[in-house]
């Protein structure tokens, strides 16, 4: 399942690198339900080229917010592990 989390930073001229830096946390974080989603997808759609551009990759958007740049990240993970995984994004 997809899940999704926010972080506000201040608005500075790293912002950028702050989002490269939660994609790369994100990823290594979430790198065996990645595979484990593009796996289940690629075996549920045999034969149908629909799906053949599926990434389960986080993505980080930005947004800007009255308090400085929404950094919304979006990952794969399994629901059984949902919070756990979503508390060692926060601490990283």
């Amino acid at each position: 399942m997809w899940d999704e989390l926010k972080v506000t930073v201040p608005a500075s001229e790293d912002t950028y690198r702050r989002s490269t830096a939660y994609k790369r946390q994100s990823s290594d974080e979430t790198e065996k339900d990645s595979r484990l989603a593009r796996g289940r997808v690629a075996e549920s759609f045999k034969g149908s080229h629909g799906l053949s551009q599926y990434s389960a990759e986080p993505e980080v958007n930005l947004r800007p917010s009255g308090a400085g740049v929404d950094l919304e990240v979006r990952y794969v993970t399994r629901a059984t592990a949902r919070y756990e995984r979503r508390n060692k994004l926060y601490n990283a």
